[in-house]
């Protein structure tokens, strides 16, 4: 539990604030505290200016939300944006995607694509995301390094992928 007494590490000062709760409210001229990472106060922005914070953020005209969450992505492929768009699917995969999954995807494809999805999400918004991808030990180092939240998971499938030529392979991954 946080220390109501310590004194708070940022109070952001919005225009507009959206809080988790209650749903479908949007508070004016509110102030958000945070300390150690964690919200811990919010408040009327003439009861926030009385909070005891280390820095003070003044957001005129900005609205204040929760992080949105990508619940389903493959973050590295924002390298292969704009590859063969408008396809059927099993089009797009099997004669486009796949052969360039073969040919250039490696954990320095890997990196630098999560990489790029990592600012672009952030940059939209988005503070938390699932990643379906090949290498995922690449792709959490990188999560981890940037400071953002991910739900990452092991892509299992029938045939060889990049990083695990079998199932059994992938499993163990």
């Amino acid at each position: 539990m946080p220390n109501a007494t310590a004194p708070l590490d940022l109070l952001l000062l919005p225009a507009w604030l959206v809080p988790v709760e209650p749903a479908g409210v949007v508070l004016k001229d509110h102030g958000i505290g945070i300390r150690d990472g964690c919200i811990v106060y919010i408040g009327p922005r003439a009861e926030a200016l009385r909070q005891n914070a280390v820095q003070v953020q003044e957001l005129p005209g900005m609205l204040l939300s929760p992080g949105l969450i990508n619940a389903h992505g493959h973050a590295a492929m924002t390298l292969f944006r704009g590859l063969a768009d408008d396809l059927p699917l099993m089009t797009w995969l099997q004669d486009h995607i796949w052969p360039a999954e073969g040919k250039w995807v490696d954990e320095d494809f890997v990196r630098d694509g999560t990489d790029l999805a990592i600012a672009e999400q952030l940059k939209g918004g988005i503070t938390c995301f699932s990643d379906m991808y090949f290498y995922p030990k690449v792709a959490a180092e990188r999560v981890h390094a940037s400071g953002m939240r991910a739900q990452i998971t092991v892509p299992v499938l029938d045939f060889p992928i990049p990083g695990a030529h079998t199932t059994a392979e992938a499993l163990h991954n």
